[in-house]
Order: C-alpha cells, then structure tokens, then sequence
C-alpha cells in the first residue's frame, strides 16, 4: 500500500497542475479502477455548519466525461486525509465535485507536457490550459496506475452551490467520505502536535500493540510499514511493546520521529515527480531500520534483527529497542 507521503506528492503534483487552468481535454481508459466505495454505506445527504446538502455518486465513464468536459478547477484543488486524496472542481452548472482517488499500490499523479506520449498505464488524463501565465501554455495532469489496485469516483452536490459556499461544501463531501470510510486522525497531521499525540494515543490505544496499532488506518490515517519502523526506533521501542510501556516522553519521540521522517521525504521527493521506496538501499538508505534487516544500527552498530507481525515485515534493533 502507499505511504502519505506518496499521496501528499501527488495532491501537490495535481494541485500544481489544476492550479488557474481549464480543462481542454479529457481522456478516460476504461478499467476496474473506475468504481464506487461500498454502495450500502453511502450516505445521501451531507451536513456543513450551516446546512445540509443532497450529494450524488458517479463512476461511469459517460458521466464522469460529461461532468469533468465542462468543470473548471477550484482553489485550494486537491485535499488530503492520510492516504485518500480528491481534486477539486466546479461543474458548468455550478454543482461542485471531489475527484476522489486512492492510489492503491501503483498509483500516482504526474504532470507532463501536453505534445508528450501518454504512458501505457495512464487511465485519466486531463489536458489543461494555464490562463494565468500564458494562454498558449498546454500541460497534461495524468493518473498512472499500473497494477490497478485504486479507485477513482466522483462525489458531487446534486445542485448548484453559492460561490461563498463552494469550498464549505467540497470540505464536507471530502469529510463524509474520510467519516465513511472510517478514517482515523491524519498521522501527518498528529504528530507535528505532541501533547495532542500524546491524549489520542492514551485515550485511544494505551493497550494496544506498537506496530499492529501504527498501521491500523481507523486509528491513525497515513502510516504504511515504513513509518511504522522508523518511529518506533526513533522512540527506542520494541514493535511487540503496547503504548502502556513507553514514556510521555517517548510518545514525543515517536511523534517527533514519524513526522521528521515523513517531511524528509517530502522534501527529497520536492521536484521528483514521484516518491521510490525499496529495500537493499545499502549506505544510500535513507532509512534508519527500513529495509536494513543484517546492516549494522546506526546509534549502536548491532545488527538490525527482522520480525514479521501480522503479516508484515518489521526491521528493529533489538539492542536500541527492547521490549521490557
């Protein structure tokens, strides 16, 4: 599954390219990416602060072609709750939309020129027209997926919204789906706020497993196998721990750890187009414990042991970590 950075990098890949354009052209491939979330939990009717609004499902190929043709993207274009993303646009008829995606293994959005080939694995790609800088400049906004394990769908009002209203009302259809989909706090989110960290985490998981709580998307929105190592050694604490066992202070740890180590990638991923993730990194890694199973630790030059907890494979140093 991707990581929150990969889907942080490609809402701003996408805000970037939507950001003062139209839509010229639409191309849309057909493929089982094009689908709804579960149809009996989706709720109708939406609520803002002030009122409630009827909203409407499409994933249809003639339907999201009729309603993106004519859409003109809105500002801020694209939100972003731990691994779900959704660009932003106003319909013809003033009806807003969130194009919601989840990027599933492969998925990613990539900006190109408008002149350059269409990847294989594309199955959307939107040609826009930037009227702030130059009439003449023509750029794609394509979404690659080549294993297609996502999804890609459409959430609108079923009628037209004031333009005072337009972003209240985006932010709600964006938030019924992260309520729906039964979402926990965004991880990126909650660990730059420490004593924050720190209630959740007692209030909501003290007795839990480490590791198997770090990827538990209801509980904390974002963290993918990656974080959930490099936090816990930051901390010092063994993946087979409970929160119960650690320190205020190394709750802080954690959380100071999981968002330094998210940022850093953002920030080598600035310009890239794309965030690479792998093991066998070597001297290279950017990692402290991912993908280092046998190569010495960093802060105590013992080699790095390997567990695998439901499921997933877990690199820790037993020396730095201990359990008791």
């Amino acid at each position: 599954m991707p990581e929150l950075p990969e889907v942080e990098v490609s809402a701003r890949i996408a805000g970037s390219a939507l950001k003062d354009s139209h839509i010229k052209k639409i191309l849309l491939k057909e493929c089982k990416l094009f689908r709804p979330p579960q149809l009996s939990t989706l709720q109708s009717q939406v609520d803002t602060k002030h009122s409630s609004f009827d909203q409407e499902f499409f994933w249809q190929h003639e339907d999201l072609s009729s309603l993106l043709s004519d859409a003109r993207p809105l500002a801020p274009y694209t939100f972003r709750h731990g691994k779900l993303m959704a660009c932003l646009f106003q319909a013809q008829d003033d009806r807003v939309f969130c194009l919601f995606a989840r990027l599933g293994m492969t998925g990613k959005f990539v900006q190109r020129s408008d002149d350059s080939a269409l990847h294989k694995s594309c199955k959307l790609s939107l040609s826009l027209v930037k009227y702030s800088v130059d009439p003449h400049t023509q750029l794609r906004l394509d979404f690659l997926n080549t294993r297609m394990f996502g999804q890609i769908w459409v959430q609108s009002s079923r009628y037209a919204v004031n333009p005072h209203q337009r972003v209240e009302v985006l932010q709600a259809i964006f938030d019924s789906e992260v309520k729906r989909s039964a979402m926990g706090l965004d991880a990126y989110e909650l660990s730059s706020q420490p004593i924050s960290w720190i209630k959740y985490i007692r209030e909501q998981a003290n007795h839990r497993q480490m590791k198997t709580a770090l990827l538990d998307q209801s509980l904390l929105a974002g963290i993918g196998n990656i974080y959930a190592a490099e936090c816990l050694f930051t901390a010092g604490a063994h993946p087979l721990a409970k929160f119960s066992q650690l320190s205020d202070e190394q709750l802080v740890l954690m959380a100071q750890g999981l968002h330094q180590s998210m940022t850093q990638t953002l920030i080598r991923s600035e310009g890239q187009g794309e965030v690479i993730y792998g093991s066998g990194l070597g001297p290279k890694s950017p990692f402290a414990v991912y993908g280092r199973e046998g190569e010495p630790c960093h802060v105590c030059q013992a080699p790095l042991s390997f567990l695998r907890i439901a499921g997933r494979a877990t690199v820790f140093c037993e020396k730095c970590q201990k359990k008791s």
